[in-house]
C-alpha cells in the first residue's frame, strides 16, 4: 500500500465513503503490518486499529447468537473474511519504502516467523549449516559439487556418477534436515526439486544408481521429480520411502505428510500419477489390491495400515510450500500442529476447548500475535509466553 493509497483510504473510511472492499484492505493491512516503518502517524494508526477490532467484534457477537451446532460455519466465514483481506493486501503491495519509524509493535514474547534454515550432513559427517552459509560452493567430494544459489537453495552438480559408491558397493548418501521454524529446497543429483517443510529430514544418495533412484522423508515435503531414462529407453523409477510407506513416481508433482504427531501419512497429487504402497520396503509386486494409484487432485490417507483415497483441493495441501497457511474445516489442534512447527513453540491446552473449525488462509510471513488474533475473533483465546503458546478456556 502507498502512502497516496493509505491517506486517501483513511480519509474515505472515516467520512464512511469506502466499500467493502477499500475497508477490507486498510484493515487487513493492519492485521499483517509488523511494525515497520509507514506514512501514517500514530494516531491514525490508532483510528485503523480500533475500527479493525471494533469489526471483529461485530462478527464475533453476531457468530455467538448463532446455535453452536452452526459456529463452526461461522467461524469459518470470519476467518475466511480476514483470509482474504490479506490476499488482497498483499497481492497489491509494492516494494516497501524506507521510512522512519512511527509506532512500534507492543507484544511481548511473540513468535517470529520461520525461515530458509537447514543442516546438510556429508556422507563422511561433515555438517554444514545451509543458512549462515556462503553462496557459491559449500562442498566439494569426488565427482560431486554441491552449491548454494542466489535464491538460497541447494543445487547438486555430478560430474562422475561413478563416484558416489564406497568400497563394496555402498551407496554415499547426505542428509538435510530442517528445524522447527525453518524450511529449504533442494535440487537432487537427478534435477529433481524438493521443498522441505518445517522438522523435516530427506536421505538421498550423493548421486543415483542408473538402474532406480530412491530417497527417505521424515517429516513433510514437495517433490517434483525429474523424468530419467535408462540407456535402452527405459523409465528409471523414483521412490520415496517413509516409516510406514512407500511412493513409487514416474514424473510428477506430489506432495507427502508424514509428521509422526500427525496419526497419518497424506500424499496428494498435483500432476502425473504416482503408486502407493502401505509398506515402508516397497512393492511386492507388480500389481497388487492394496496397492493405490493417484490421480491429480486425489489424497491417500494412511493410518493404521490402511490406505484410503479421497478428492481434495490439491493447492491446500501445498500451502505451505507457497507461503501460507490454508485450512478447510480444520479443527483446533490441526491448526495448532502447524503453527507449532512453523513458529517453534509448544502448545499447551486449557479446559473446555472451542469445537469450531477453521476454512481460510493465513501468510505464513506474519508474527504469531497476528494468527492468533484473527483466532480469538472465531472464539479461541491464547497467551504467549516465550516458546509457550497456552489455549485458554
Amino acid at each position: 500500500m502507498q502512502k497516496k493509497d493509505a491517506k486517501i483510504l483513511l480519509e474515505k473510511y472515516r467520512s464512511g465513503a469506502c466499500t467493502e472492499e477499500e475497508k477490507a484492505l486498510l484493515e487487513s493491512w493492519y492485521l499483517e503490518w509488523k511494525g515497520e516503518a509507514f506514512d501514517l502517524t500514530s494516531v491514525e494508526l490508532k483510528f485503523v486499529k480500533d475500527q479493525t477490532w471494533n469489526r471483529l467484534q461485530e462478527k464475533r457477537k453476531k457468530a455467538r447468537k448463532i446455535p453452536r451446532w452452526n459456529r463452526s460455519i461461522a467461524a469459518s466465514l470470519i476467518f475466511a473474511l480476514l483470509s482474504v483481506g490479506m490476499m488482497l493486501y498483499l497481492i497489491k503491495k509494492p516494494k516497501p519504502e524506507i521510512v522512519e519509524p512511527v509506532l512500534a509493535t507492543a507484544v511481548e514474547h511473540d513468535a517470529v516467523p520461520g525461515g530458509n534454515k537447514a543442516v546438510l550432513t556429508l556422507d563422511d559427517g561433515t555438517i554444514v549449516a545451509l543458512d549462515e552459509a556462503e553462496k557459491g560452493q559449500i562442498a566439494r567430494a569426488a565427482g560431486i559439487t554441491i552449491q548454494k544459489a542466489a535464491d538460497g537453495q541447494l543445487v547438486y552438480e555430478t560430474m562422475n556418477a561413478g563416484h558416489n559408491i564406497k568400497e563394496g558397493g555402498v551407496l554415499k548418501y547426505n542428509r538435510i534436515t530442517t528445524p522447527r521454524g525453518g524450511q529449504y529446497q533442494v535440487i537432487l543429483p537427478d534435477g529433481t526439486k524438493v521443498w522441505l517443510n518445517a522438522a523435516s529430514s530427506l536421505k538421498y544418495p550423493v548421486t543415483f544408481k542408473k538402474e532406480t533412484r530412491s530417497v527417505e522423508l521424515i517429516g513433510e515435503a514437495y517433490f517434483e521429480v525429474a523424468k530419467q531414462q535408462s540407456e535402452n529407453g527405459e523409465r528409471i523409477p523414483f521412490f520415496v520411502r517413509t516409516s510406514s510407506q512407500t511412493v513409487e513416481v514416474l514424473g510428477t508433482h506430489f506432495n507427502i505428510n508424514a509428521y509422526a504427531d500427525e496419526g497419518e501419512v497424506k500424499t496428494t497429487l498435483l500432476e502425473g500419477s504416482v503408486r502407493v504402497s502401505a509398506k515402508s520396503s516397497g512393492f511386492s509386486s507388480p500389481h497388487t489390491k492394496d496397492d493405490i494409484i493417484l490421480k491429480p487432485n486425489q489424497q491417500s490417507v494412511l493410518k493404521e495400515n490402511s490406505l484410503a483415497v479421497k478428492k481434495i483441493n490439491a493447492a491446500t495441501a501445498v500451502a505451505w510450500k507457497n507461503g501460507y497457511f490454508s485450512f478447510e474445516h480444520a479443527d483446533l489442534k490441526t491448526v495448532m500442529r502447524q503453527l507449532s512447527r512453523w513458529y517453534d513453540v509448544e502448545v499447551v491446552y486449557g479446559a473446555g476447548l472451542p469445537v469450531e473449525t477453521f476454512s481460510g488462509k493465513v501468510y505464513r510471513d506474519m508474527n504469531l500475535s497476528k494468527v492468533l488474533e484473527i483466532l480469538a475473533y472465531t472464539q479461541v483465546n491464547f497467551k504467549i509466553d516465550g516458546k509457550t503458546m497456552t489455549i485458554l478456556p
